[in-house]
């Protein structure tokens, strides 16, 4: 992802896809300086790569040691130097990767998405996954349920306001539901001892099987799993869809540890599936129900080594 790391005290800050420079309060990157303009400078990925414009800045904005004019805009490759104003505040792009879902919150703290999932107020307790669904589309999915979200956008999580800064889409149109087809093209095989005890979940890819590390999460993935098999004789559409709510009591975990489960399977799987985080575990608007997004699914007995 973009970052910027100031040359002089080594503060580093995560860009999101359209970041405002300057002095202002509402800037996503703050420089609280005398020389800087309350917004002074632009930083945006465009078409690949990321571009700075200078706003009309008071002391004005330099790439690489040239001076950009009111309005002008320059491409910043990695290693290029910025200067906001004056030399105190000379900014490197040490990372010039494409930007990734980021959140900051009231106190300036930075949260960035992991998998492709951005976690709040944090990925150890997740109560609000933002991610991006099948068409591109972001959406931010709490035990309540699912609503679309997009860059710029204020989120509230426990009771604190969050400002979501997401990579844009050419695609923004999202679907009401998601009664499609599985979009994720892997299967999953689980391996189960007759005490239920110990679950080895095996991917099946075009590339060949990986077996994953055991995690708690693997529960979580076995139950939708089973009710997945459970509608054998539903249309694709439909199968394998369940409440959340029956899975949490059948499980005996709250809703908290539920949304902990659905991260960390998502994180797991994105790792090894090139899918958008939103099709390997998929989830229904408004009706509380989830299901796993594999069409080949196989359930045996864990045969002792």
């Amino acid at each position: 992802m973009g970052l910027l790391r100031n040359e002089l005290t080594g503060r580093a800050v995560s860009l999101g896809s359209r970041v405002i420079v300057g002095r202002a309060g509402t800037c996503a990157l703050r420089i609280a300086s005398r020389v800087v303009s309350n917004e002074h400078a632009s930083v945006w990925w465009e078409s690949g790569a990321w571009m700075v414009r200078d706003n009309g800045s008071r002391n004005g904005t330099r790439v690489d040691g040239r001076l950009l004019g009111a309005g002008e805009r320059a491409r910043l490759d990695a290693g290029a130097r910025v200067v906001f104003g004056h030399e105190e505040q000379a900014w490197t792009l040490v990372d010039a990767g494409p930007p990734v879902a980021l959140a900051r919150g009231p106190g300036g703290d930075v949260v960035a998405a992991e998998g492709g999932v951005l976690c709040l107020p944090s990925p150890t307790e997740p109560e609000v996954m933002v991610f991006q669904r099948a068409d591109g589309g972001w959406v931010a999915e709490t035990e309540k349920g699912v609503h679309p979200v997009g860059d710029g956008d204020p989120l509230s999580v426990r009771g604190a306001a969050w400002m979501l800064h997401l990579p844009l889409v050419d695609a923004t149109t999202l679907r009401l539901d998601a009664g499609s087809e599985p979009a994720a093209n892997f299967g999953v095989h689980f391996g189960v001892s007759r005490d239920e005890e110990y679950i080895e979940l095996t991917l099946e890819l075009a590339s060949g099987r990986v077996l994953l590390p055991a995690r708690a999460h693997h529960e979580l993935l076995l139950a939708l799993a089973r009710a997945w098999l459970a509608d054998v004789g539903q249309p694709p559409p439909e199968r394998g869809w369940c409440y959340a709510d029956d899975i949490q009591r059948d499980l005996s975990i709250d809703a908290q540890r539920f949304n902990v489960h659905v991260f960390r399977a998502r994180q797991q799987l994105c790792e090894h599936v090139s899918a958008a985080a939103a099709t390997v575990i998929e989830r229904r608007m408004l009706t509380g129900q989830i299901r796993l997004g594999a069409p080949r699914v196989v359930v045996t007995p864990l045969v002792p080594r």
